[in-house]
C-alpha cells in the first residue's frame, strides 16, 4: 500500500490538479509566445481556456453528472426528434455530395457547411438514444460522414491526390512489386508491409493500381471510427462510444492523412486496430487476441521505421499503469507480459535480421544526448507558418483548438478517477505530449507534430474530448440548452477542422496570399501537356525549365538559355514554386508569383496552351 505521507500528497495533488495544470499551461503559453511559435499559440490558449471552464463549471458538473438526459424510447417527442434528425442528416449529406460538382479541383464553402450540419445533427441525436439498435444507426451515420470527408477528395481530384511521399511509395515500390513480384532496394526495402498489402489488393481487385492504392488507404483510415466506437462503448458506455465516433471526423490531422493517403494512412489505420486489440486483451485476458496483436504489430513494425516507437508508447503506457496498480495493490498481477513479449520478439527480428535499425536506434539516442547537452544549438526557430498573420493562424487552428479545449476538460476529469482506461488515456496523453514538446523544440524528425499529433488525437484526444462533451452537457440545464450547446460546439468543431489548411491546403477556405504550398494533384491538362512534350519536344532543346523567380516572387528571364522551353502552370498562382526543402511542419519554403508578374512571360513565344499549362520557347 501507499506510504501514508505519499498517499496524502498524492490525494492533495489530485484534488487540486486543475490549478497545477492551469499554472503549467500559463507557463507553456508564455514559452510559446517567447519563442514566437504563433502557429501553436491559439491551441495552447484554448487548452488554457478549457481548464478555466472546468474550474468554473466543476461544481455544477458534480451536482448534475448522474442526471439522465435521455427521453424514454417510447416517448413521442423522442421518436419525432430522431426522425427529424435523420431527415436533416440525409438531406444535408446529399447536398454535400452535390456541392462537390461546383468547384474546379476545390470544395465550395457549402460543402463544409453541409458536413458540419450533418455532424452536429448526429451528435445531437445521441442525446435521444436509449437502445443498441438506435446507437448502431447513429454510428452508421458517423461512418458515412468520415467516408464522405476522406474519399470525397478523390472525387474532386479524379486523378488522385496524396502527400508528397506518394511517388516514393507507389512508383518506387508498389509498381515494381506488381511488375516483378519482388521488393526493390531503397529506403523502405526493409519496411515493405503496406506496399505488399497494396499490391495484393490491386491484383485481387483488378482495378486501377493508383486509385486502388489511394482509396484503400483512405478507407482503412475510415475504419478507425469503428474501433474508436468499440473502445468507448467497452470501457465507458454506449453514448460515450457514439460521442467518440462523431468526434472522429473532426480529428483534422488524422483525417488529413486519410484524404491524402500514402504509407502513413495505412500505418495510422493499423495503430487504431492495435489499440483496440490490446485493450480488449487486457480486459478479457482472452488469448485469442494475441495472434491478432502479433499480426497487427508485425504490419506496423514492417510498415514504417518509426512505428516501433509508437507501439512502445502504446504498450509502455498501459504497462506503466499496471506497474502503478501493482504498487498500490501488491496482489495485482501484470496482465500485459504476453503482449510485451510479442512486441519484443517482433522488434528483435526487425532490428537484427532486416532493417539494421538497432544501430540506427543507438544513433538516435546519441543524437538526443547531444541535443540536450547543447540545446541552444538545436532549437528550431520560427517556421513558415509562424510568420503568417495571426488572423489566418486563428481560423486555421480553430478546429484543433476547440478539440483541445474539450480534451483538457476530459483530461482533468480522467486524472481524478481511478479506472484503468482513465489512467491509460492520461498516461498516453502525457507521454505523447512530452515527445511532441521535444519534437517542436528540437530538430528531431521522428517527433515532429505532423508525425506524432495524429497518434495523440486517435489514442487519447478523441476520448478526452468525448468526456469533455459529457462534462459540459452534465453542467448544463435545461434539456433544450443541452441540444443547442452541443449542436453549436460540434458545428464549429466540424466546420473549422475540415476546412482548415491542416486538413488540406488544396480545399481549404482559409488560404490567403501569405500561404504558399506544394501542388499535390494532377489535372488532365497537365497529363496532356506531358504527353505533348513526349511527342513534340526535340531532344536538342535545353529541356524544361522552371519559371525563374526571386524570393520576392518576381520573374527573372535574363539567364534562360536560348532554345529552352519554359512551362508555366496557371495553378501555380494559387499554390507556389518550391524554393527550399527542409523537412516537415513549415520547415520548407515556397514562393508565389506576384500579381502581374506572369504578364512578363507574354514577351516570349507561346508554343502550347491548353487552358491550364502554357509552354514558352526562348
Amino acid at each position: 500500500m501507499f506510504n501514508p505521507l505519499i498517499h496524502s500528497i498524492y490525494s492533495f495533488l489530485r484534488a487540486r490538479s486543475e490549478y497545477i495544470f492551469l499554472l503549467i499551461f500559463i507557463l507553456i503559453l508564455l514559452l510559446v509566445y517567447r519563442m514566437q511559435s504563433f502557429s501553436f499559440f491559439f491551441m495552447v490558449l484554448y487548452a488554457l481556456l478549457g481548464l478555466i471552464l472546468y474550474i468554473i463549471l466543476k461544481n455544477r458538473y458534480i451536482g448534475n453528472k448522474n442526471e439522465s438526459i435521455t427521453l424514454p424510447p417510447s416517448h413521442t417527442s423522442s421518436r419525432t426528434l430522431r426522425h427529424i434528425a435523420s431527415i436533416v442528416f440525409f438531406v444535408c449529406y446529399a447536398l454535400s455530395m452535390l456541392s462537390l460538382l461546383q468547384g474546379f479541383y476545390s470544395k465550395s464553402p457549402w460543402y463544409y457547411v453541409f458536413i458540419a450540419v450533418c455532424t452536429a445533427t448526429v451528435a445531437s441525436e445521441i442525446l435521444l438514444i436509449s437502445t443498441e439498435r438506435q446507437g448502431r444507426f447513429n454510428l452508421i451515420k458517423s461512418f458515412l460522414i468520415v467516408l464522405n470527408i476522406t474519399l470525397s477528395n478523390q472525387i474532386v481530384f479524379p486523378q488522385g491526390i496524396a502527400l508528397p511521399d506518394f511517388g516514393l511509395h507507389f512508383n518506387g515500390f508498389v509498381l515494381p512489386i506488381l511488375e516483378t513480384g519482388f521488393v526493390p532496394t531503397g529506403i523502405y526495402e526493409y519496411f515493405p508491409c503496406h506496399h505488399i498489402l497494396s499490391a495484393i489488393t490491386i491484383l485481387s481487385s483488378g482495378s486501377d493500381p493508383k486509385m486502388t492504392y489511394i482509396c484503400v488507404g483512405g478507407f482503412l483510415v475510415c475504419l478507425g471510427i469503428l474501433f474508436i466506437y468499440l473502445i468507448g462503448k467497452k470501457f465507458v458506455n454506449l453514448k460515450f462510444g457514439l460521442f467518440a465516433a462523431v468526434l472522429f471526423p473532426c480529428l483534422d490531422y488524422y483525417i488529413m492523412y486519410g484524404s491524402h493517403p500514402e504509407h502513413q494512412a495505412y500505418n495510422y489505420a493499423f495503430s487504431v486496430i492495435l489499440l483496440a486489440l490490446i485493450l480488449y486483451f487486457y480486459t478479457s485476458q482472452d488469448r485469442r487476441f494475441l495472434p491478432l496483436c502479433m499480426l497487427t504489430m508485425t504490419m506496423m513494425v514492417f510498415a514504417h521505421h518509426f512505428s516501433a516507437m509508437i507501439i512502445l508508447i502504446l504498450v509502455g503506457s498501459l504497462l506503466l499503469v499496471e506497474i502503478f496498480q501493482r504498487y498500490v495493490d501488491p496482489r495485482y498481477r501484470i496482465r500485459l507480459w504476453p503482449v510485451f513479449s510479442i512486441y519484443g520478439l517482433i522488434l528483435f527480428a526487425q532490428w537484427i535480421y532486416y532493417s539494421k535499425l538497432f544501430g540506427s536506434f543507438l544513433s538516435i539516442i546519441e543524437g538526443y544526448t547531444n541535443a540536450f547537452q547543447d540545446v541552444s544549438g538545436h532549437i528550431v526557430g520560427q517556421t513558415v507558418y509562424d510568420l503568417i498573420p495571426l488572423s489566418t493562424i486563428f481560423v486555421n487552428t480553430l478546429g484543433s483548438s476547440t478539440l483541445l479545449l474539450l480534451s483538457v476538460i476530459g483530461f482533468v476529469v480522467y486524472f481524478k478517477r481511478h479506472s484503468l482506461f482513465n489512467r491509460f488515456v492520461v498516461m498516453t496523453t502525457v507521454m505523447l505530449t512530452l515527445l511532441l514538446g521535444v519534437g517542436m523544440m528540437l530538430k528531431q524528425v521522428a517527433l515532429l507534430p505532423d508525425r506524432l499529433y495524429p497518434y495523440l488525437q486517435v489514442f487519447a484526444l478523441v476520448f478526452l474530448a468525448a468526456e469533455g462533451l459529457k462534462f459540459l452537457l452534465a453542467s448544463t440545464k435545461p434539456l433544450a440548452l443541452k441540444f443547442v450547446g452541443l449542436f453549436t460546439i460540434i458545428m464549429v468543431l466540424s466546420f473549422f477542422s475540415c476546412s482548415s489548411t491542416i486538413a488540406g491546403f488544396e480545399t481549404s477556405l482559409f488560404v490567403d496570399e501569405h500561404l504558399s504550398y506544394p501542388k499535390l494533384y494532377t489535372t488532365p491538362q497537365e497529363t496532356n501537356f506531358d504527353q505533348w512534350c513526349a511527342d513534340h519536344v526535340a531532344e536538342s532543346a535545353h529541356g524544361m525549365l522552371e519559371v525563374p523567380l526571386t524570393e520576392e516572387g518576381i520573374i527573372t528571364l535574363t539567364d534562360i538559355p536560348a532554345g529552352s522551353i519554359l512551362p508555366y502552370n496557371y495553378l501555380d498562382l494559387k499554390t507556389g514554386f518550391v524554393r527550399q526543402y527542409g523537412g516537415h511542419m513549415g520547415q520548407y519554403t515556397f514562393v508565389r508569383m506576384r500579381p502581374g508578374e506572369s504578364e512578363k512571360l507574354n514577351s516570349l513565344d507561346s508554343i502550347y496552351h491548353n487552358g491550364v499549362v502554357i509552354a514558352y520557347a526562348t
